[in-house]
């Protein structure tokens, strides 16, 4: 099976997920090459050409600006959702953000599924966000700071690992589906 993986990356979060991703599903078997989501569209990247997985980082709840600039741009395909967060993956953060980005690829594509992982966060833009008066909603207290300074070396090793058995086991159930 031929995968597109597009990542959109800041800190290198999403990029090391796409690569660890696509090395995973080539000792699969299967055929992945990765794209920046800022790359031109490419004459081969067609919709009879497989699954998409579409790397991003979270961005309000959300698919990150380049992410759904890309899933913009794609009709009737299959697309599996890969991503970083920096928030608590298993709570009510991560369910939002599993939910809408599910629902930004259903407007018009299939979603094979949205998996995420922590990801660390870039302290020079939270930095800046210290500084803001306590009262605004994107002021970061220190108790907040130490949670994002904890997030610093994810994805590690067993998030990397979570999410390519979640993409192998997204894949299997895709292809054991009659029609598909």
């Amino acid at each position: 099976m031929y995968i597109s993986i597009y990542y959109s990356s800041i800190t290198g979060n999403t990029k090391a997920l796409a690569d660890y991703v696509a090395e995973d599903l080539g000792s699969q078997g299967h055929q992945a090459a990765v794209f920046p989501s800022s790359a031109p569209d490419r004459d081969e990247d067609d919709e009879d050409r497989g699954i998409c997985i579409l790397a991003f980082w979270c961005r309000r709840s959300g698919l990150d600006d380049l992410s759904a600039r890309r899933l913009s741009r794609w009709k009737g395909r299959k697309v599996l959702a890969v991503g970083t967060i920096g928030g608590n993956v298993e709570g009510d953060y991560g369910d939002r953000v599993r939910r809408n980005v599910s629902e930004q690829i259903s407007q018009d594509n299939e979603c094979l599924g949205v998996y995420i992982c922590q990801g660390s966060v870039d302290l020079k833009r939270i930095e800046r966000r210290r500084h803001l008066p306590e009262d605004s909603k994107h002021y970061v207290s220190d108790k907040k700071y130490r949670r994002f300074l904890a997030t610093q070396g994810h994805p590690d090793r067993e998030d990397l690992e979570s999410v390519a058995r979640a993409v192998r086991s997204a894949l299997e159930s895709h292809r054991d589906k009659p029609g598909d």
